[in-house]
């Protein structure tokens, strides 16, 4: 009997060494895919890759991948219609330990709708993303949450490029009003994790609406996408100004308790 326990012992001790990563759920959704999974004994940091049917896995920026109470979930975006796979990996030592990974079933994402009075004559993509759901080439990415909103930075093109190189701005208002002097081309793409109060921004630009979004002349082309990250990305006491753009897009984002509008039109806009 002491044999048949201690073997047993052993036997549960190999299987828990080897488990693999525990699959939650997996969904796909609009250009956009996730998985929620259960964190393995030992293992505090995991990667998580996705790959369309049949292709190469990429892995996902480390942003994408959020701890809550019990489960993590990882969300990949950008990713045109079609069929996908993530796969979630631990890593110990700074290595993949492939042994335990898991991979979801294959996922189903669709496209967004883009017939609206939106995308009227503009087939470039609204935003920072192509019309087929791929983040347009050399795109500024930016993840911003609480501890960041004020203190992360971005290289951005404010002068004449002939007479001085990028400036370094500070904080996401400035950033984004950085594209105001139409010197920076690259499309911008904010990406919110979680919830933003008025508090934890750097400033804003509309002290009516909170943050704006402008172009230098009537109907600038900006190209600058705020999207949400997962299914809890809040803006919580402010909104958005918008005035002087052409290619401006919001979605994916509640907005709660705005100082006026949730998201405000001003002048001389289109394809927004």
């Amino acid at each position: 009997m002491k044999k048949i326990l201690v073997f047993t012992i052993i036997l549960f001790s190999c299987l828990s060494a080897n488990a693999a990563v525990h699959i939650k759920s997996a969904e796909g959704w609009l250009e956009s895919a996730f998985v929620e999974f259960t964190t393995l004994e030992g293992y505090t940091d995991y990667n998580v890759y996705v790959r369309p049917e049949g292709g190469s896995y990429t892995k996902l920026d480390k942003e994408l991948l959020r701890s809550y109470s019990d489960y993590c979930r990882a969300d990949a975006l950008g990713l045109p219609a079609g069929n996908y796979q993530l796969k979630v990996v631990p890593v110990k030592d700074n290595a993949d330990v492939e042994a335990q990974a898991s991979e979801t079933k294959i996922l189903a994402v669709r496209a967004h709708d883009r017939n609206g009075f939106a995308h009227f004559n503009w087939h470039e993509g609204v935003g920072a993303y192509k019309d087929n759901g791929e983040l347009k080439a050399n795109a500024v990415v930016l993840y911003v949450y609480k501890g960041n909103a004020q203190t992360i930075t971005a290289d951005i093109q404010v002068e004449d490029p002939k007479k001085k190189p990028t400036t370094t701005l500070t904080g996401i208002q400035a950033i984004i009003t950085g594209y105001q002097k139409g010197n920076e081309t690259r499309p911008l793409d904010v990406r919110i994790i979680g919830k933003l109060e008025a508090s934890d921004m750097d400033e804003f630009g509309s002290s009516s609406e909170g943050v704006q979004i402008k172009g230098k002349n009537a109907d600038a082309v900006l190209n600058i996408t705020v999207e949400g990250v997962g299914n809890d990305a809040v803006i919580r006491g402010f909104g958005f100004l918008v005035r002087n753009s052409k290619s401006v897009e919001i979605r994916s984002l509640a907005i709660m308790t705005c100082m006026d509008d949730g998201v405000s039109l001003d002048t001389d806009n289109s394809n927004i």
